[in-house]
């Protein structure tokens, strides 16, 4: 008998916390597995330590029965493992023919011989379905579904004993879906065994031989995919029946519209989304990671253009169509983007700058200079109602904690004085109390009538905060479920439900 193509033994890995917590898993020579699981469950941490992303803490891997332990990315790919990511790792300003075969360029006499280049090129995009494309095309010019199935031609390039397909067909069209998938049966028919990992479970139940279902770091089943139904897959991620839920949210006393989107549309969203918010409510958007929650966020702070549609600012005197950021802010609407360290904080500033600076101008005397005694009450004001942990408010902010930097970027929009938050991930990177305590403060801010939008990958999170919770599957808008009839299993199944029915276009 043959030894296993890959086999992982008890499996460990932590960042803050445990992300992959004694993983068991074996994979046939010639063998497609699927791998499902909700968002966070450790899938892409997993991936990542075949691959030589990352280093495992603890536990096993063997390979054709000989022990693998890969130090690198190269490492792994001279073992004949190929990750084609979710995240794409294309080069923007080279051609599509030099990302194919970024990693072994035909050359004569250390310069690139472009004639076997590009007949090289040419073979591997005509396999993927991209024939009708000039392999000199720069990857920028390129769309979205080109690009990912040059991301598989890239993988296929690579000679592999374990190529790992990390939602492949996310931007591809049923046909392009179609044609892939026989392209990975002829692969497994090849001897290559395959790990396919994707939120569409049709897909995974169309081309997998077995499916693993990981929760929580664990893989908690491995079956036949013919022995397991979508509904039985969806209570083996969650880990609950129907009925089974979390507590939520506590009653609200819901007062005037606030915020009105209305038929938005852009490239990102393909049919139009509408929906209200009120003063006192805490309205959640849910879906799968990529089905569009940060892009709609962005889109309502007017941070993304839209095709067609309107986001009105409601108040007691008027109604306001936004237009950009600046008037959002002016019109009492805060933003916390997903990247704090990107796209939050000002870094190499101080607590007190990176705290203050949109409501600035409130610190100011009729000649314009900054009260700085004002703006430093405000700041302590601030930074002690938040238990902000820090040595002085003019440190530098990358200073603090994530947890902590996390409370400045709420007290910035709480000093301006906000009424409604659009929170992109508010507790991602936090530890525990500090998510806890962003809990009572959100809640706290609603029972004060302030209006809060909150995007989060954990549906639990939000069944425990929100008033209602809007699902986007496939970056289309599918339900709008209400407090008092919602269920746990119900919102991951309309998570999954773009990904699952009909047809792509």
């Amino acid at each position: 008998m043959s030894p296993a193509r890959l086999s992982i033994s008890d499996l460990h890995k932590s960042f803050s916390t445990p992300v992959l917590s004694g993983v068991n898993m074996t994979i046939k020579p010639g063998e497609v597995h699927g791998l499902i699981g909700e968002n966070g469950a450790g899938k892409s941490t997993l991936m990542n330590i075949l691959s030589g992303l990352l280093p495992r803490d603890r536990g096993e891997l063997s390979l054709d029965g000989a022990r693998y332990r890969p130090g690198n990315a190269g490492d792994a790919l001279r073992h004949g493992i190929v990750l084609a990511a979710q995240e794409l790792s294309l080069i923007d300003t080279l051609s599509v023919a030099e990302n194919i075969f970024l990693r072994r360029l035909p050359a004569r006499k250390a310069v690139i011989h472009y004639p076997e280049l590009l007949d090289q090129a040419g073979k591997m995009m005509q396999r993927v379905g991209m024939e009708a494309l000039d392999p000199n095309t720069p990857v920028n010019r390129v769309s979205l579904a080109q690009r990912q199935l040059t991301e598989l031609a890239k993988a296929l390039a690579v000679d592999s004993r374990l190529l790992i397909l990390d939602e492949p067909t996310a931007a591809l069209t049923e046909p392009q879906a179609q044609r892939l998938h026989e392209l990975i049966r002829e692969l497994a028919a090849g001897g290559a065994s395959v790990i396919y990992i994707s939120h569409r479970l049709k897909d995974v139940l169309e081309v997998a031989d077995t499916i693993s279902i990981l929760r929580d770091g664990q893989v908690v089943d491995s079956s036949p995919a013919g022995a397991v139904t979508l509904n039985e897959m969806i209570c083996l991620m969650s880990g609950r029946e129907r009925g089974d839920n979390v507590a939520a949210a506590a009653p609200v006393s819901r007062g005037g519209m606030t915020l009105a989107v209305d038929g938005l549309q852009s490239g990102q969203f393909p049919q139009p989304i509408s929906f209200e918010c009120f003063a006192g409510e805490i309205l959640g958007i849910g879906g799968l990671a990529g089905s569009g929650q940060a892009e709609l966020l962005e889109t309502i702070f007017m941070l993304k253009r839209t095709a067609r549609g309107t986001v009105t600012r409601y108040t007691a005197n008027e109604r306001v169509r936004l237009r950009s950021p600046r008037q959002a802010i002016d019109l009492g609407i805060g933003f916390l983007p997903e990247d704090r360290k990107r796209q939050g904080i000002f870094a190499g500033q101080s607590i007190r700058l990176n705290l203050t600076l949109p409501g600035l101008q409130q610190h100011a005397g009729k000649s314009g200079i900054v009260r700085s005694a004002d703006e430093h009450l405000a700041t302590e004001q601030q930074l002690n109602q938040l238990s902000v942990k820090r040595a002085h408010a003019d440190q530098h902010i990358e200073l603090l904690s994530g947890g902590n930097q996390q409370k400045v970027l709420v007290s910035r929009w709480l000093h301006k004085g906000v009424d409604i938050l659009l929170l992109n991930e508010p507790t991602r990177g936090v530890d525990i109390p500090t998510k806890h305590f962003l809990h009572d403060l959100f809640r706290e801010l609603a029972s004060r009538g302030r209006t809060l939008v909150i995007v989060s990958s954990e549906i639990e999170e939000l069944m425990t905060l929100c008033h209602r919770i809007l699902v986007l599957s496939n970056r289309k808008p599918v339900k709008m479920f209400e407090r008092d009839a919602w269920d746990y299993n119900a919102i991951l199944a309309a998570a999954f439900s773009e990904y699952t029915a009909g047809p792509r276009h």
